[in-house]
């Protein structure tokens, strides 16, 4: 009954029983920040997860309501969970971007993550392909929690400076 005032009903059902992207269709890498140079993919990603906030000040007076709102502060952060042997492959390129001038929480890096390409086309007749980068990313920390039976893993928390989904940045 839902789909009967529905211009077209088969539209759902694409999404529904057709293909989407799933975690195995994401690429990482990372290349030295700004140089837009070869980036070095990193296949044992364990979990990525990153945000932007923009915090907006509110112009209120002795109105009831807002009289308006600052352009804001945008904050970009985040976290990935790498494996223990391609976390040491990415400290050692980290600090070869730098030319073993300066430890990794010091040198900026940039994150591409590429999504797909997926089989078909979008509503747009566009290839099904998304492209994430986070431009300036400096890790904050490393947590080295192992136990018994788990694969060894670190966790980076992150900060970054800008971020772009297929070229449309987030500024």
């Amino acid at each position: 009954m839902a789909l009967e005032n529905t211009a077209q009903p088969l539209e759902y059902q694409k999404r529904i029983n057709g293909i989407v992207y799933g975690y195995s269709n994401i690429t990482f890498s990372v290349s030295p920040s700004g140089s837009n140079g070869i980036a070095l993919p990193f296949f044992e990603l364990q979990d990525i997860n990153y945000t932007w906030t923009n915090e907006r000040q509110e112009l209120g007076g002795t109105s009831p309501v807002p009289i308006g709102f600052t352009s804001g502060h945008l904050t970009f952060k985040g976290n990935f969970g790498i494996s223990f042997e391609e976390d040491e492959i990415l400290m050692e390129t980290l600090v070869g971007f730098a030319g073993g001038l300066a430890g990794v929480s010091r040198i900026p890096f940039d994150i591409t993550l590429d999504y797909g390409p997926l089989p078909g086309v979008d509503r747009t007749g566009k290839i099904r392909f998304i492209r994430d980068v986070l431009y300036g990313c400096l890790i904050n920390d490393g947590d080295n929690s192992h136990s018994r039976g788990n694969a060894l893993t670190v966790k980076h928390n992150i900060v970054f400076t800008n971020f772009s989904r297929n070229g449309i940045s987030m500024i």
